[in-house]
């Protein structure tokens, strides 16, 4: 699996498998596009209202079982709207630019020419005659 829609390919693959008919799948995720895997989460877009609305209430937890087959980690499902969808993904080009490095490197700060004094205190374990007179 090399993209986040080959995994959705291969979670349609296990719901088949699972015995989920073909006119349901093709009837209910049609619209559904792959977007991203985050945060043990896996992001899907569902433009129509009443389809992922139908989804998350039915067919939710078919997509974990296969998510949790494919993976052997629990994951957490969020259908997203279109909207949703485009700020999902402003957020997260902006994040990876963010983090991305700076085509040059940035200049380090010139070091300081003084030079720094230290101080080095001498502690004597000889015992004089004067303090080791006791009365």
């Amino acid at each position: 699996m090399n993209s986040v829609a080959d995994v959705w390919q291969v979670v349609l693959e296990r719901l088949r498998a699972g015995g989920l008919a073909e006119t349901a799948i093709s009837t209910w995720f049609d619209e559904v596009e792959a977007v991203a895997i985050r945060d043990m989460t896996f992001y899907l877009c569902c433009p129509n209202d009443f389809k992922r609305g139908t989804i998350e209430s039915l067919f939710l937890p078919n997509l974990k079982a296969a998510l949790k087959e494919i993976f052997s980690a629990d994951f957490d499902v969020k259908l997203l709207s279109a909207a949703e969808r485009d700020a999902f993904a402003a957020i997260y080009s902006h994040r990876q630019e963010s983090n991305a490095p700076a085509s040059s490197p940035t200049p380090r700060p010139a070091r300081s020419r003084t030079r720094r004094r230290s101080t080095t205190i001498h502690f004597s374990s000889t015992v004089t005659p004067a303090s080791a007179r006791r009365t």
